[in-house]
């Protein structure tokens, strides 16, 4: 059964990574908007699953079941739910319940032969908002046994010298030069061997870091691309923004 799962939390300032892409084999998507920089959840048809370890703050990857994922979310009621984009929504007893700059969490399930079916809730509105709820809670709590550090093929390194981290600085593995940006919080594009060698330096594989070289201290994020996802347009959306 072809089945993939993407789920990202909101933890970020602005967006770098959004799913506005669907590669292939990818069945089941979820990520929260706007405020995700990296997928939260990922899981392909082939049983890899990647997600974000609360414990160890960086993604892990794995081999799982795809379809007892897929079953164990039809069981917790992904069909009994309907979107909800809405600031406000009706409550019990003829009320209305507001709320302002929460986000909406956005969940793709594509079955095999049929059609992708989407559900946008904001906040916690919802017609459903406990299977909503129950499915939130599943994704942000998976773990799976013999899980590794997942090491990306690229990534994006956003240089901040604003939002410094406090703590120790690492030293900056890489060139210089990819520190040298125009605009504060621009992304670079890092290449396969370049991300290898930064996540070794700083022992994570996403995240904010403080760093050093040359004498200056830099602040930088590490944001980690998923299988099978170009953010090349994104990134580019990102940086004119900046200008």
């Amino acid at each position: 059964m072809m089945i993939a799962l993407l789920f990202a939390a909101a933890v970020s300032r602005t967006p770098i990574v959004e799913l506005s892409w669907v590669p292939r084999g990818l069945a089941l998507a979820s990520q929260f908007e706007p405020f995700g920089r990296f997928p939260r959840f990922v899981l392909y048809d082939d049983g890899t699953v990647i997600y974000f370890d609360e414990s160890s703050s960086e993604l892990l990857t794995a081999k799982t079941k795809p379809k007892k994922v897929l079953d164990d979310l039809t069981a917790l009621g992904f069909d009994r739910i309907d979107s909800y984009e809405e600031e406000c929504e009706q409550a019990t007893g003829g009320s209305t319940q507001c709320v302002s700059d929460a986000a909406t969490s956005v969940i793709t399930v594509r079955r095999p032969g049929q059609p992708p079916r989407t559900l946008r809730n904001y906040y916690n509105f919802a017609n459903n908002p406990n299977a909503l709820a129950a499915i939130r809670d599943y994704l942000t709590n998976f773990t799976a046994p013999g899980a590794t550090r997942y090491l990306p093929k690229q990534a994006v390194l956003i240089v901040d010298d604003v939002h410094v981290p406090n703590g120790e600085p690492v030293a900056w593995p890489l060139l210089a030069a990819l520190l040298d940006v125009p605009k504060q919080g621009w992304p670079v594009v890092l290449n396969a061997a370049q991300t290898k060698r930064l996540v070794a330096a700083l022992g994570s594989n996403t995240g904010s870091f403080r760093v050093k070289s040359g004498g200056k201290t830099h602040g930088v994020e590490l944001v980690p691309w998923m299988p099978g996802g170009d953010y090349t347009k994104d990134v580019e959306a990102y940086r004119k923004t900046l200008k």
